[in-house]
């Protein structure tokens, strides 16, 4: 739905431009490992999400507004099935005005895939204005303690230096509280700059860097409560409600939950990359270094994840510092109109913690490393069916994730086959 209208008071005319588009996407996936652990968990699960935004546009500023809803279903451990709500509120101001001078500011390169790097504008400065609320809802039962609220908000402005390069500074806080481990309340303040070079609209060189803190607002021990809440068996066994192999439990075990407190934590950021554009191909490589400020680091060892194998909870990355390289290609129509892309992402983790034997009751480590490797091959393909839906995008995804670990309880490997329907609904 599109409509644009001209409203004109004392010869002064403004445009506005506005259009409501939703979608809504199904997604099945094969997890092999859905607890990213030694134990080798398989799980199937479903996830539909709802999207609905509304974007207007007036001269100089627009306002996009968004809602995203997604739930997953778990087969073997329905425990795990939850609701996301998520709504984002983006106000953007052109403060310059440098592009109508010129008769054209705009340098024809686009942003791709949600990436602040390329600008649209290449002599424009911008001031973004961005907030969101999230709310995460699992399902009744031991998984109730993740549920959870998000709040955040940030501003980014881009100001550019003649033609050819831009700087960007944002500051971003984000509040969390987890309504039954309160331990686990978290407020994070993080600043980031990022200085963009494009000598042409075929290559882009970039540095940045951030620094932030994260204060945790309980600093208990484990307790009785918590330890009801999240479980870890120490046999690898993880004992939900769901079946296991054959149609029966999983054997129970003892429950292992250790929380080391650190009410406040910080680390800085700084790396760079490259993004290479040749017709519709599209290659990029960074380098992200991460360090480990003030020597802390709050996490909580050796538990059975909730919905993934990345988690806050469980791998929050001011627990660890290290490197990560991240490499991709991409190339849009390559055979019929698919679209085919491959990555590459490799992190070095140096956790402020020791390593433990998988019953996570043994120190054979004075540190725990981590090597993760992730390789992921996706393909998707575009479709206009007349009068049924504006399009159809038909996705499948695979992922390899080798977590090499001295920590016996993480070292696994896991792969993640995703096969997925978007449709433009108007």
């Amino acid at each position: 739905m599109k409509r644009a209208f001209t409203a004109s008071l004392f010869f002064v005319t403004s445009t506005t431009f506005a259009q409501f588009t939703s979608s809504l996407q199904f997604a099945y996936t094969h997890d092999s490992n859905v607890f990213g652990s030694f134990a080798d968990i398989p799980d199937n699960y479903l996830t539909v999400n709802l999207s609905l935004d509304n974007y207007t546009g007036w001269d100089y500023s627009d306002l996009d507004l968004s809602y995203n809803g997604a739930l997953a279903s778990y087969n073997s451990y329905p425990e795990q099935d939850n609701w996301v709500h998520n709504v984002d509120a983006t106000y953007r101001i052109q403060l310059s005005r440098v592009g109508d001078n010129m008769g054209n500011g705009d340098d024809s390169t686009s942003e791709s895939g949600g990436s602040l790097l390329v600008p649209v504008d290449s002599l424009e400065t911008y001031l973004t204005l961005a907030g969101a609320i999230a709310k995460t809802v699992p399902h009744s039962g031991d998984f109730s303690a993740y549920q959870n609220y998000i709040a955040s908000g940030n501003a980014n402005l881009r100001y550019p230096f003649g033609q050819t390069s831009v700087l960007r500074v944002a500051y971003g806080i984000n509040y969390t509280e987890y309504d039954y481990i309160s331990s686990l309340s978290n407020l994070e303040n993080i600043g980031f700059a990022n200085l963009s070079f494009y000598p042409s609209q075929n290559v882009v060189f970039y540095l940045d860097g951030s620094y932030g803190n994260k204060k945790y607002y309980g600093v208990d021990t484990v307790s009785t409560s918590v330890k009801n809440l999240i479980k870890m068996h120490s046999n690898g066994s993880y004992k939900g409600k769901g079946k296991g192999n054959g149609g029966t439990p999983p054997p129970s075990s003892s429950v292992k939950t250790y929380v080391l407190n650190s009410p406040f934590a910080t680390q800085a950021t700084y790396g760079g990359g490259l993004i290479l554009r040749f017709g519709q191909w599209k290659a990029n490589g960074s380098l992200l270094l991460r360090k480990d400020v003030s020597g802390n680091a709050r996490y909580i060892n050796a538990v059975a994840k909730f919905s993934s194998r990345v988690s806050a909870i469980y791998d929050d990355p001011y627990s660890y510092q290290g490197n990560e390289i991240n490499l991709g290609v991409r190339k849009d129509s390559l055979l019929s109109g698919i679209n085919v892309s491959v990555g590459l992402d490799r992190a070095n983790k140096d956790y402020n913690r020791p390593a433990f034997d998988y019953t996570q009751t043994k120190v054979i480590a004075k540190q725990r490393h981590d090597i993760c490797t992730d390789i992921s091959i996706a393909l998707s393909k575009e479709y206009s069916i007349k009068g049924v839906a504006s399009g159809l995008t038909l996705g499948l995804n695979y992922d390899h994730i080798d977590n090499s670990s001295n920590d016996e309880f993480y070292n696994f490997t896991d792969d993640v086959i995703t096969l997925s329907l978007g449709i433009n609904l108007f």
